[in-house]
């Protein structure tokens, strides 16, 4: 029964459709007689239309996207020219000639030679305050800021969008200078990267050299974004930064420009579209890779960028703005980034319609000023003060180079030697005059070890070499370096002897020249009274190769040779090494430098003139320096090497000089990590003992211990 009524209920269905299908056909019957009537008489017409208009879609698919790329790949130089777009020009060139008539007021339109066969048109548009006063010449030192703005792409400097913000600029009393790069407008040559940069940079010299000490800021838009992020690179890497940069709608690089410009969008989607229309950009020579030269960038940097901007997109600035935040140099000045809003329909160009900008860029000229005056305060506290604090107190000179007060590390117990890893090792003073001792370790070769004091003398007479180490400025006998050297030494078999000169860590006195060369001197006949014919050779490093040498040409003019001398890192005297070192960096360019800094050191008697007494040194010499010391540069030790060779007398002992390449990063200090230092030390050990067993006998060489009594104050 259910079945028969299921079937009753689709044939009224069917029925129903029926009658509507019938009146449907009833209603359209005419009209689908005249159409058949129609297709009869136009058929052929059709089919042709129809083919007609498959062919021109077809051939222009194939021409967009085949043949263009494939045009573009093989012709970079059009890409160049899609980049520059220099040749549409609107408004028309001749509306260059008279900025005036653009209502600017008391501007001028005026040319510069970049090269022989390359100009640039300029506009200057001065402040409002001095728009009113009729000048020939352009005067850029009245204390007005300078912006020198590079535009775009496309057109030239008299657009509409770049004039209305030459007058907001105007109007905040900045000088504006606009150029138009080579090619564009009236401007002779050829753009290209290297043209139009070069273009820019010779521009901001021309106002540098009429400027003074005006604050100069670099103003970039679109494509002049690129181009002065590349010149602002160039400033801060020449030491000539400019005083801001204001890069309004920037972007990355020019490839991700290009591959967001509407331009791009029909071919976006083609597998080949970076292979065919981005990549050749490179083969144009047009990169403009702001977010790798914004690295490089120092000064303050002001971005713009608005959020309904479709011909660079907003997020290209944004991703530049965040490269600049983590790829600068913590020194640099601030970097700043302003959106605008989508609702306010800045888009491309017309950020300069914001009433707020001026008060977006103050921070800029004040950031300026400030950063002046704390720039001003610092220079007269440098090449003023400081010199008449120098010249009236000259002894500062003395504490300068002796560094004595300067304790590192600062908690080091200096009398226990063992607390820093050094096995075999005592330390004890010497009484050197009445107001003076001097702190001294005395180290064991390796594979000797005692705990009793007499014990210690005692060894030193084993046979092993002696080395007397006299360390340079600054910190103690516990210095890092200066320890792991000395463990070198024992590990290789020999005494080892290090001292505190007077004033230094935990011994009395104040050092001066003659004060620390007695201490070594002091040190220097201990050790020969306890070590019989035992050879002794000095070891001096950095200040301590001048104390070194002092005492070796009197202990030759005495004498009383060493077995042998060692230099690391040595000077030729303290005035070259003033003049070269770090510290002084900051004033040489002072007029008075060398009356200031360099003369009053003499007038603490103190002069080191390691090259003069290493003419006297007739034992066998040893220097080492590494190429890439900082504090005292290899150049000195080379001078001091040359001075020995040339100024030794005749049957003196052998000179070697060892280089160590600055590839290896010894610097000043290090150099005890060179794996050739241990083969040079023990050549140079064998043939001091050999020269010396060479030469006739010398009597005041070996010191009997019955000639001066023991004075150190063992603990």
């Amino acid at each position: 029964m259910k079945r028969t009524l299921r079937l009753v209920q689709r044939k009224n269905s069917a029925n129903q459709i029926a009658r509507v299908v019938l009146g449907i056909l009833d209603k359209v019957g005419v009209s689908f007689l005249l159409l058949i009537s129609f297709g009869n008489i136009y058929g052929l017409y059709a089919v042709d239309m129809l083919q007609s208009l498959f062919n021109y879609v077809a051939a222009t698919v194939i021409f967009l996207y085949g043949l263009l790329p494939l045009i573009a790949k093989t012709n970079p130089w059009i890409l160049q020219k899609i980049v520059f777009l220099n040749e549409v020009a609107w408004p028309p060139s001749s509306a260059v000639k008279n900025p005036q008539k653009c209502g600017l007021k008391g501007a001028k339109n005026f040319y510069l030679d970049v090269t022989e066969d390359t100009n640039i048109g300029v506009w200057y548009v001065p402040p409002q305050e001095l728009q009113d006063k009729q000048v020939d010449d352009i005067d850029l030192k009245q204390g007005y800021p300078i912006i020198l703005y590079l535009h775009g792409n496309t057109s030239n400097r008299a657009a509409s969008h770049r004039v209305e913000l030459y007058k907001v600029l105007a109007n905040m009393n900045y000088h504006v200078l606009i150029i138009d790069y080579r090619g564009y407008a009236d401007s002779k040559g050829v753009p290209s990267e290297e043209g139009v940069v070069q273009d820019s940079l010779h521009m901001y010299k021309w106002i540098k050299e009429r400027s003074g000490d005006t604050p100069i800021f670099l103003w970039g838009h679109s494509l002049g974004t690129g181009i002065g992020s590349r010149l602002a690179k160039h400033l801060c890497e020449t030491g000539e930064a400019p005083n801001g940069l204001v890069l309004e709608a920037p972007f990355t690089n020019v490839k991700d420009a290009a591959a967001n410009h509407p331009f791009s969008y029909l071919f976006r989607k083609l597998p080949w579209f970076h292979w065919t229309l981005i990549d050749p950009l490179d083969e144009a020579g047009v990169y403009f890779k702001s977010d790798k030269n914004i690295a490089f960038i120092t000064c303050d940097i002001l971005i713009l960028h608005a959020e309904d901007d479709v011909s660079v997109p907003y997020k290209l600035g944004k991703n530049l703005y965040e490269t600049a935040l983590q790829s600068r140099p913590e020194s640099s000045g601030k970097v700043e980034f302003v959106t605008y809003k989508a609702h306010r329909k800045y888009g491309h160009k017309y950020i300069c319609r914001d009433p707020d900008l001026p008060n977006i860029i103050s921070p800029l000229q004040e950031s300026f000023l400030r950063t002046t005056k704390y720039m001003t305060a610092t220079l007269i506290f440098l090449y003023v003060i400081i010199p008449i604090i120098l010249i009236t107190n000259p002894w500062i000179h003395s504490k300068l180079i002796f560094l004595n007060f300067v304790r590192w590390p600062p908690f080091i117990d200096v009398t226990n030697p063992l607390d820093l890893g050094i096995k075999g090792a005592r330390s004890f003073y010497l009484d050197v005059a009445e107001d003076s001792r001097i702190g001294v370790w005395q180290i064991l070769p390796s594979h000797l070890t005692t705990n009793e004091t007499n014990e210690f003398e005692r060894l030193l007479k084993n046979g092993e070499p002696i080395f007397l180490y006299l360390h340079g400025t600054t910190g103690t006998r516990a210095g890092w370096h200066r320890v792991q050297l000395l463990k070198l030494l024992a590990s290789m078999g020999y005494h080892v002897i290090a001292i505190d000169y007077r004033g230094y860590a935990d011994s009395k006195g104040t050092p001066s020249e003659d004060g620390v060369v007695a201490d070594g001197y002091h040190m220097y006949r201990w050790i020969r009274e306890r070590s019989g014919d035992v050879p002794v050779i000095l070891w001096g490093h950095s200040l301590g190769t001048a104390i070194t040498s002092k005492l070796a040409k009197q202990l030759c003019d005495n004498g009383e040779h060493p077995e042998g001398v060692i230099l690391e890192s040595p000077f030729n005297n303290i005035r070259d090494a003033a003049v070269r070192h770090p510290f002084t960096a900051l004033f040489r360019y002072h007029p008075y430098f060398k009356e200031v800094f360099i003369d009053t050191i003499a007038e603490n008697h103190i002069y080191f003139s390691s090259d003069e007494n290493i003419a006297s040194v007739t034992t066998p010499l040893f220097i080492v320096h590494a190429e890439d010391d900082e504090i005292v540069p290899y150049e000195l030790g080379v001078k001091l090497y040359e001075s020995a060779r040339s100024n030794r007398p005749p049957g003196s002992g052998p000179l070697e000089f060892l280089p160590l390449h600055k590839g290896h990063g010894y610097g000043h200090k290090h150099i005890f990590q060179a794996p050739e230092l241990p083969d040079s030390i023990r050549k140079f050990v064998a043939v001091s003992t050999k020269f010396k067993s060479s030469q006739p006998s010398r009597a005041k060489d070996t010191v009997k211990t019955d000639e001066s009594p023991h004075d150190d104050q063992s603990p």
